[in-house]
């Protein structure tokens, strides 16, 4: 009986970046926190505060906008100063959040759930279609180090949910 042994001496990552040179990319995450009310605001609190997007992972995609139909190439998570990063080859990507990377009914699922809300009102299925195809940042890598940043926008009682609407009571 004789036994054949087979090894890789390479890994798929160590293979990846001998087929096509890859590119350090070192991506900043922040998100906008708005004023949202209370006591009038000075000019400083009215343009509101920008905060790191600390420990999040994101997902990368080849293109400019973000499809059931493309797979995930890989995914980072943030550290505590909301920075991350990764090796890519020359191309256009999107980034995207975790939940952007399950095909749009799952998305979708937990916001079809809350339409009976009496402090919110949702914009409905294509609003939610939109949302979901938008990246947080797309870009291009063609060159030896690439640093990208990011601000996700939040509202004020919807945090980052472009679709929905508060309508109930404003703060004192």
């Amino acid at each position: 009986m004789s036994l054949v042994l087979f090894s890789c001496a390479n890994s798929p990552r160590e293979m990846t970046k001998s087929a096509a040179k890859e590119i350090k990319i070192e991506l900043i995450a922040q998100y906008h926190k708005p004023y949202c009310g209370g006591a009038y605001p000075s000019p400083e609190q009215e343009r509101g505060s920008i905060h790191p997007i600390s420990n999040e992972t994101f997902y990368i995609k080849r293109g400019k906008l973000n499809t059931e139909n493309e797979m995930s190439l890989l995914s980072f998570t943030t550290d505590e100063n909301g920075k991350a990063t990764i090796w890519l080859p020359a191309g256009e990507y999107v980034v995207i959040k975790a939940t952007q990377n399950f095909p749009f009914d799952k998305f979708y699922q937990p916001y079809q759930q809350k339409e009976n809300s009496t402090t919110m009102t949702y914009l409905g299925e294509d609003c939610y279609r939109e949302w979901y195809a938008k990246p947080e940042t797309s870009f291009t890598v063609a060159e030896e180090q690439r640093i990208i940043q990011f601000t996700r926008q939040t509202n004020c009682f919807t945090s980052e949910n472009p679709c929905a609407r508060y309508t109930g009571p404003l703060p004192p």
